[in-house]
C-alpha cells in the first residue's frame, strides 16, 4: 500500500492517527488543535463585554505556519451563534434565524415530536426554506412547552443548493441549560464545517469549533472598572500551563485522535525531509528563507534583468522577531552585469 513506501513510511505515526467516529462515514486526520479557556463578562445596559484569556494551548509548526495568522482566520470564518439574534453570521454569510420575527415568511414548519427531557416538555418543530436557493437554514429546534418556549436545543444544517463557495457541507449544534434564574442559556455550541473545492469532492478540509460555557452567575453587577481597556485581554501565563492542568480544566473531552496531535506535530518538525520540504515551499510562497534571527530574500529578486543594468544579480534579507521584536534591519547588495555597476541598500 501506499503507506508502506519509504517515503510514507516516516509519516506513518501520522496517518495511523485517523478518527473515524466523530463524522460518520469520514476519515479524518487531525492535524491542527487550538484550545482556549477563557473569563466572560457581559453588561446589558449599557452594553459591555470582557474576556479574560486564561490559558492556551495550541498545535506549534514552527516558524512555517504563523499560528496567530491561523487564528485570525478561523476567527473571521467561526463566530459565535446566538439563535436569538434576527441574523446568524457564518462562514463569511449571513443566515436569517429560524425564529426572527420574520423568520415564518421564508421558513416552512412542521412540528414532528413532543419529548420530554428532564421533566420538561419539549415541542420538535421542524423547518426548512420555502426557497431552496435561499441563504437559510433547514434543521430542528426543540421548544419548552412550560410556558416560557424557550429553545432548548437546535441542530441547523444548510440546503445543498446554495452558493457557499469551497462549502460542501455545514451543521450546527446548540445546547442549552437552564440556570438558577430558570432561563435557558447557550451551554454548549457545536459549529462543524466541511470544506472542498467542488461539492462533489471526496477529500477537503474539515473544521469544527466547539465551545462550552459554564459557571454562568446571573444578575451580579460588576463595577465598570472591569471593563475598562481592550474587550480582549490575555494573561502572559496563558501558555504555560501543564498538561494536568488541562486535564483538570478541559470542559470537553478531546477524542483518542485528537489528544496525540500536539506530541505528533511536536514530533513531525523534528523530521529533516519535513523541514526542508517546508524551507522549500516557504521560499516560493513567501520568498524568504529563514535562518533564525535572519531571513535572506526575497527569492523574486535573486535575479533580473533590464535595459540599463543587464542581467542583475542580488542577494539581501532582513531580521526577524527572534533576533529583536523592536528592531528590524533591511538590507541588499546587487550587481549590473551591463553597466558594471554595484548597488546596496540598508535600512533600520
Amino acid at each position: 500500500t501506499i503507506t508502506e513506501r519509504k517515503f510514507f513510511r516516516t509519516y506513518k505515526f501520522l496517518l495511523d492517527n485517523r478518527d473515524t467516529t466523530t463524522v460518520p462515514g469520514k476519515n479524518l486526520l487531525p492535524i491542527y488543535l487550538d484550545e482556549k479557556l477563557s473569563q466572560y463578562y457581559y453588561k446589558k445596559d449599557p452594553k459591555k463585554e470582557k474576556t479574560i484569556l486564561l490559558a492556551q494551548k495550541d498545535v506549534n509548526f514552527g516558524s512555517y505556519i504563523a499560528n496567530e495568522g491561523l487564528g485570525q482566520y478561523f476567527k473571521h470564518m467561526y463566530y459565535d451563534i446566538n439563535i436569538y439574534d434576527n441574523n446568524i453570521f457564518l462562514v463569511t454569510n449571513q443566515f436569517l434565524s429560524p425564529i426572527c420575527d420574520a423568520a415564518p415568511t421564508f421558513y416552512k414548519f412542521f412540528i414532528t415530536d413532543t419529548v420530554v427531557v428532564n421533566n420538561t416538555k419539549l415541542v420538535r418543530l421542524s423547518f426548512t426554506p420555502r426557497n431552496g436557493a435561499d441563504m437559510l437554514f433547514e434543521g430542528d429546534i426543540f421548544i419548552t412547552l412550560d410556558g416560557h418556549y424557550a429553545v432548548q436545543q437546535a441542530n441547523l444544517t444548510v440546503n445543498k443548493n446554495i452558493n457557499l463557495n469551497f462549502v460542501k457541507g455545514l451543521t450546527v449544534d446548540l445546547e442549552f441549560e437552564q440556570n438558577p434564574d430558570n432561563r435557558y442559556h447557550l451551554s454548549k455550541n457545536t459549529t462543524l464545517v466541511d470544506f472542498g473545492l467542488t461539492k462533489k469532492s471526496n477529500g477537503g478540509l474539515l473544521g469544527i469549533r466547539t465551545v462550552v460555557y459554564k459557571d454562568y452567575e446571573v444578575n451580579k453587577a460588576l463595577d465598570d472598572t472591569a471593563y475598562v481597556g481592550p474587550a480582549q485581554v490575555t494573561l502572559e501565563n496563558a501558555k504555560d500551563h501543564t498538561k494536568d492542568f488541562w486535564a483538570k480544566n478541559r470542559f470537553d473531552t478531546l477524542t483518542t485522535a485528537e489528544s496525540k496531535v500536539y506530541h505528533n506535530i511536536d514530533t513531525l518538525i523534528t523530521i529533516p525531509s519535513y523541514r526542508r520540504t517546508m524551507d522549500v515551499i516557504t521560499l516560493v510562497l513567501a520568498g524568504y528563507k529563514s535562518f533564525g534571527p535572519f531571513e535572506l530574500g526575497p527569492a523574486n529578486t535573486f535575479y533580473s534583468f533590464n535595459p540599463v543594468e543587464g542581467f542583475r544579480l542580488r542577494v539581501g534579507g532582513r531580521t526577524t522577531p527572534e533576533l529583536s521584536k523592536r528592531y528590524y534591519f533591511e538590507t541588499y547588495a546587487a550587481y549590473g552585469f551591463k553597466d558594471e555597476r554595484w548597488k546596496y541598500f540598508m535600512s533600520a
